[in-house]
């Protein structure tokens, strides 16, 4: 098992064997990968059509990776045949956009063996023109396709999700917006704490043992929902007929969907969901946490008192989420006040918001660009009491909700560094 790299300063010509020596194109990465291999993609816009065919293959992003059909021949954007296939994260902040293809769908799956494919951070933004966000086509039976923090989104003539009869499809924490039917035609159909809106009909499965299965879900301004025969027009209705468990009809209050931009507000009704994941997050060590690490997030929690020494980050007075004030091409910094715990603790995570799936809600107002800027999370703590802007006490990099092992203190600052450079912008 190798693995192999694709970068934007690769080339083509050289191994793959290493970021030094790596390829420049997905699908020369795939014409070099084996059966069981891993190709791993840094981040950056490629301008291609990948193609896999008869190998089984985990395929990561390091970082925000778009694959782009602006401009290519109308056609499928990522074929797949007769392989399980993994699509992920190969780092922290890894995510996956496929756009813009023309005519077809985003995703093509096609296979005469009992496969899986498993997706995980993705992003299919599709449009008019689109067949479907992601399409299963096979002549076998006994697929599974299975979706994580992924957003289906744009197909106003098409499906979030086509899967033959006899496949199967299951989503955790995703999103389906503004599409035709959300998930169309499959015989096991498995969702948990997603959030289907502005879709004719959320789901239209065809009948069989065990199908569907959904659990705490979100539905909003959803005309349809499809089992077999039976058309119900009501979510009570479906929850009567015990296809539905625990799930609710309200408004998720997106951010801006219009531009595909997802994040929820304290007020999302998901967030009461129970058992809904990721979100929510212990910041502090339960050292009221909520009123001192939650700073961030919309819904009226106190963003004053912040450091912003260069000006170029700003604070909307409606949602409260930070943005870069100028740009393009800007990096800003803002520090935050001191914060007394009020006793040595240590710190367990960071998170910028406890109600929603992306890594932070701050958005680049700068640019037209979909994708979530970068930033750079740092936090610092000393037994003693020091100033805002002190330079001795030391800053370690984070990433939001992953434990922190190191960081120990009664006073505790965070410091995020913003930039709008990312691809595409």
């Amino acid at each position: 098992m190798s693995i192999w790299y694709v970068s934007k300063s690769g080339n083509d010509s050289n191994s793959g064997a290493s970021y030094a020596l790596s390829k420049l194109t997905i699908g020369g990465a795939l014409t070099v990968a084996a059966s069981n291999d891993t190709i791993v993609v840094g981040a950056g816009l490629y301008n291609e059509k990948p193609s896999v065919s008869g190998k089984n293959l985990t395929i990561s992003a390091d970082g925000i990776v778009v694959v782009d059909g602006t401009g290519l021949a109308a056609g499928n954007l990522f074929y797949m045949a007769n392989a399980n296939c993994t699509i992920n994260s190969y780092s922290t902040g890894g995510q996956w956009i496929f756009q813009n293809c023309a005519g077809s769908s985003l995703i093509y799956i096609s296979e005469n063996s009992a496969v899986t494919f498993i997706f995980s951070n993705c992003s299919f933004l599709g449009n008019a023109s689109n067949a479907a966000c992601v399409t299963q086509v096979n002549t076998y039976g006994g697929q599974t396709m299975s979706f994580t923090n992924c957003i289906f989104s744009g197909c106003t003539a098409g499906y979030g999700i086509v899967a033959a009869s006899y496949s199967g499809v299951t989503l955790n924490n995703c999103t389906i917006y503004n599409c035709s039917t959300g998930v169309l035609n499959t015989y096991i159909f498995n969702s948990y704490y997603s959030i289907f809106s502005n879709c004719t009909t959320a789901w239209n499965a065809g009948s069989g043992a065990g199908n569907p299965v959904t659990m705490y879900n979100q539905y909003y301004n959803i005309t349809n929902w499809k089992l077999g025969s039976t058309t119900y027009t009501t979510l009570a209705q479906v929850q009567a007929a015990t296809w539905d468990f625990g799930s609710v009809s309200a408004n998720p209050y997106f951010t801006d969907p219009a531009n595909n931009i997802f994040y929820l507000t304290q007020v999302s009704p998901i967030s009461q969901l129970q058992g809904a994941i990721p979100y929510g997050y212990t910041q502090g060590a339960a050292n009221d946490s909520l009123s001192k690490w939650n700073i961030i997030a919309g819904g009226g929690y106190d963003n004053s008192g912040w450091y912003n020494p260069d000006g170029n980050v700003s604070k909307d007075g409606t949602t409260g989420y930070l943005y870069l004030s100028s740009g393009p091409n800007t990096t800003g910094v803002i520090w935050s006040p001191v914060y007394d715990m009020g006793y040595v603790t240590n710190i367990t995570e960071v998170d910028l918001s406890t109600i929603q799936t992306w890594p932070t809600n701050m958005i680049d107002k700068t640019t037209t660009d979909i994708r979530p800027n970068y930033q750079t999370i740092e936090i610092r703590a000393s037994n003693s009491s020091f100033a805002q802007n002190d330079g001795t006490v030391g800053w370690t990099e984070t990433k939001y909700n992953v434990p922190i092992s190191v960081i120990s203190g009664r006073y505790v600052q965070l410091r995020i560094t913003m930039t709008n450079m990312d691809v595409g912008a």
